[in-house]
């Protein structure tokens, strides 16, 4: 299900000018998606599998929709986001570009939360938790989202039929 958050491609309706407080812009996307969520649900029944992929700031909304116990996997691109706990979210990919350093630290801290000397680009378990900090050779914050490397990535992590094209 691919849709425009508001202020956003088509979308009529206009962000709350507040990206700074988690209550603001964030929290006005955080709850569109739950409403996707709960529609997807709605209209595939239950038992449908969801997994949520954003980039940048995006990577911080499909973390925080997770809440849901209804969301199998999120997988976060450039990812920079304030709710990854030691338990929270339990199936998570980190994917950064090789030249987003801050970004490449910051996803690996987290990932040393449930396993202490894990490294990039290493599937890590605790409990039914699983975890993944990777990076993607030759890419910055834009490019790794074009990367056939992301899409292999992602569809990997997801049991997905691996295709030669972008998930883009």
């Amino acid at each position: 299900v691919l849709f425009d958050f508001i202020g956003h491609g088509q979308h009529d309706e206009l962000l709350i000018n507040k990206p700074q407080q988690i209550a603001g812009t964030t929290q006005q996307l955080v709850d569109q998606l739950e409403l996707v969520i709960e529609k997807v649900h709605q209209s595939y029944g239950e038992g449908v599998k969801i997994f949520l992929v954003g980039h940048s700031m995006a990577s911080d909304i499909v973390i925080r929709a997770s809440k849901s116990k209804k969301i199998s996997s999120v997988v976060a691109i450039s990812p920079y986001s304030t709710a990854i706990n030691e338990t929270f979210p339990h199936d998570l990919l980190l994917i950064s570009g090789q030249f987003e350093g801050h970004l490449r630290s910051i996803a690996l801290n987290h990932i040393n939360e449930i396993a202490k000397n894990a490294k990039e680009n290493e599937t890590v378990f605790y409990g039914d938790l699983r975890r993944k900090a990777s990076f993607i050779k030759n890419t910055g914050h834009v490019s790794v989202i074009y990367a056939p490397q992301t899409s292999k990535e992602i569809n990997k992590w997801l049991g997905l039929n691996i295709v030669d094209r972008n998930i883009a």
